[in-house]
């Protein structure tokens, strides 16, 4: 993790928040952490049920609230030290231990013990589920930073900044 860029998120989502009315800050941080659903996290923020996709479409196109997500989301990749790279491994992992075959198991009154019953079963469904959040975390917030791109260049009176 690298303190300085974490020090500089938190004071950028400090800004933000002076902004940001309570509820909308609500809306953000269960927008991250109900996978980016805008109209579960209106209705966990407190929006009216009837008009909570409505209210979310508005919230996020709302500029001071997706800066204010942008920056959680960086946040939390700070902190996790999450990659794009990372991601990929784990799906790697993941689809090697799907690719392992697991025996079913039944009961066996007569013998008193669990029996093999010949078949296998795979599940990866739920930890591709998660994986595929913290994808969406990560690229949101790679997609931020390269539109932060600067471009160096040289003046008479040495190195400047452009872009």
């Amino acid at each position: 993790m690298d303190e300085k860029v974490l020090e500089g998120l938190l004071k950028e989502k400090e800004e933000l928040e002076k902004v940001i009315k309570a509820k909308h800050r609500k809306f953000c941080e269960y927008y991250i952490e109900l996978n980016f659903n805008g109209t579960a996290a209106a209705i966990a923020a407190g929006y009216k049920k009837e008009s909570a996709r409505q209210q979310a479409s508005r919230l996020l196109t709302n500029v001071n609230i997706a800066a204010y997500t942008r920056v959680l989301q960086k946040i939390a990749v700070e902190k996790l030290n999450l990659s794009s790279d990372f991601v990929t491994h784990q799906r790697m992992e993941i689809v090697k231990r799907c690719m392992s075959a697991v025996p079913v198991e039944e009961w066996d009154y007569n013998r008193h013990e669990m029996v093999q019953k010949g078949k296998y079963k795979f599940d990866a469904k739920n930890a591709l589920k998660a994986l595929e959040a913290l994808d969406k975390t990560v690229k949101g917030s790679e997609k931020e930073n390269k539109d932060d791109i600067r471009i160096e260049f040289a003046t008479e009176e040495g190195k400047g900044w452009g872009g």
